[in-house]
């Protein structure tokens, strides 16, 4: 359920997209690390490349891709438990239609939702002891107090998300549909 959604949508030589999000209680049948309810949500997005012609959902993609499909995030912001984040981005596919793409975050609560990240298995223990100890030693704390807040840069490639050159998850093979 969604308390409040807003969004707009505009076609033009590149498509925009503006959505926001409050209040959003998640399905209670599944278990989610951070929690079952996500604050708020909110992103500003360009899609670059025209439709792909018809076809199979992998040869659209390809075409898509290979057209300079992709999406770039100029504003992403999320407040999820522990977790708050704003980021830039840029996202696409790789040479074998699996996502791939670069984001700079600005992330507080990291300590908190790693941790919860790794009690639910989406990440090895020592995956998250790893990432906290470099973020907290790239975090600072804001000069009029308040939790430590630290800039990210995260690089999704090769089905891996790496925050520099340090591995973080493994992301499942997408196996797109022939139909």
């Amino acid at each position: 359920m969604i308390g409040l959604l807003t969004g707009q949508i505009v076609v033009g030589t590149a498509t925009t997209l503006t959505l926001s999000a409050e209040a959003i209680d998640l399905p209670a049948e599944m278990n989610w690390a951070l929690g079952p309810h996500i604050s708020s949500v909110a992103v500003d997005a360009t899609v670059r490349g025209g439709p792909p012609p018809a076809g199979p959902l992998p040869v659209m993609l390809e075409a898509w891709r290979d057209a300079g499909g992709a999406v770039d995030v100029t504003h992403f912001a999320l407040g999820w438990g522990p977790l708050g984040v704003a980021a830039t981005g840029h996202a696409g596919f790789d040479e074998h239609l699996q996502p791939a793409g670069t984001a700079d975050l600005h992330v507080i609560g990291y300590a908190k939702a790693l941790d919860a990240l790794a009690k639910q298995h989406v990440m090895s223990k020592d995956a998250a002891m790893a990432a906290t100890a470099v973020l907290t030693l790239m975090s600072r704390v804001p000069q009029d107090g308040g939790a430590p807040e630290v800039q990210v840069p995260l690089t999704l490639r090769d089905r891996k998300v790496l925050m520099g050159k340090t591995p973080l998850v493994r992301v499942p093979e997408v196996v797109w549909p022939h139909g």
